[in-house]
């Protein structure tokens, strides 16, 4: 009985994740409405002004609030999205995963939303593999 609950409530908090992450906002009652919402990113490398100390303190609070990595992810990318952050910002933000995977998804998905990408190469300091280490490097010469 408790592993037939324990994993009702993974996939329960697993498929709120992947809704929030998706960007679809719930209705008044709760349930997701299925409208995407779009929100305007920086285009490219286009970041000029970052988020400022006090912006960005709030939004990690709220990173860290999340009890689970995916939902941590979700928001970390949210914000990434609809703001420029410094890479000392985003090295901040990757100290808020558990997990090597959700480190090396934010670091490359954070590169088109910084000011600073002469500073990037920093980043792959906060990651524990070398592999993720190669991964990140051969993403960025990509770009």
């Amino acid at each position: 009985m408790r592993a037939i609950i324990s994993t009702l409530f993974l996939l329960f908090s697993f498929s709120f994740a992947l809704q929030a992450a998706s960007g679809c906002p719930p209705s008044r009652y709760g349930r997701w409405t299925g409208v995407v919402r779009k929100v305007p990113a920086p285009a490219g490398n286009n970041c000029r002004q970052s988020m400022s100390v006090e912006a960005f303190g709030s939004a990690k609070k709220s990173i860290e609030g999340l009890s689970f990595e995916a939902g941590r992810l979700a928001m970390a990318k949210q914000v990434g999205a609809s703001n420029c952050l410094t890479t000392r910002q985003v090295m901040e933000v990757l100290d808020l995963f558990n997990f090597e995977d959700s480190r090396l998804d934010f670091a490359k998905f954070a590169y088109d939303h910084v000011t600073d990408t002469g500073n990037y190469h920093q980043v792959s300091a906060k990651l524990k593999f070398s592999g993720s280490v190669e991964t990140l490097n051969s993403y960025l010469q990509t770009r």
